[in-house]
């Protein structure tokens, strides 16, 4: 096993130990109110819900920006420019 597979070995395993003390300090039950409503769910539940949801939303908004950047004005090319230039002359 190579110094590299060793240290992403150890990185993965404090990543699941990570995740399992998240899970179990996160376990109570909650009220949640929604609307008019109120459940009694799991945080950790409520948790992963959220999550979920905004990766959904991360996903279907992908690439669209709200501020637009202008276009910028492009350089014309040599052969742009002797026509601009031509039509100055005339």
């Amino acid at each position: 096993m190579t110094t590299k597979q060793k240290v992403k070995t150890v990185f993965i395993g404090l990543l699941g130990l990570l995740l399992i003390v998240f899970i179990v300090q996160n376990w109570g039950q909650i009220d949640f109110h929604f609307l008019f409503w109120t459940f009694k769910v799991k945080l950790i539940f409520l948790i992963i819900i959220c999550t979920l949801i905004g990766f959904a939303i991360g996903y279907f908004f992908r690439g669209r920006k709200l501020n637009k950047p202008q276009e910028k004005e492009s350089i014309p090319d040599e052969k742009e420019a002797a026509k601009i230039e031509k039509q100055i002359e005339e």
